[in-house]
């Protein structure tokens, strides 16, 4: 047992000696590159010139997302629905089913996907 720790010990600390010695070299080959800059901002007359139709892209895709984020939690909420039946139509004293299990795996991916979209 002593043994173990021992050469977990020898072991840790000549790849800890190994990363660091790493780090040291490696870090002074390297240069830093500098942050680009920014692109020069047009003009308030350039911009609505440019880009009229700029805004409507970002209506319809606003829409879409919109429509698609109802869509999964209409798709959501019948998923739990049903679960709730079934979950409800089984005595407590069974062990639930693997179709309830996979239902709620289901249910659960629905509901992350809903997530991301309410981030968006």
């Amino acid at each position: 047992m002593r043994s173990d720790r021992r050469s977990f010990l020898v072991l840790s600390s000549i790849a800890s000696a190994g990363v660091f010695a790493d780090r040291a070299l490696g870090g002074q080959d390297r240069q830093r590159k500098p942050f680009p800059s920014p692109p020069e901002s047009a003009g308030p007359s350039e911009t609505k010139s440019t880009q009229p139709g700029a805004a409507a892209p970002k209506v319809d895709s606003g829409k879409q997302r919109e429509s698609a984020f109802r869509d999964r939690v209409h798709q959501l909420f019948e998923m739990t629905r049903d679960l709730k039946e079934e979950v409800d139509k089984t005595q407590t004293s069974q062990i639930f089913s693997v179709d309830i299990y996979k239902r709620t795996n289901e249910i659960e991916k629905l509901a992350k996907q809903v997530k991301g979209l309410a981030k968006s």
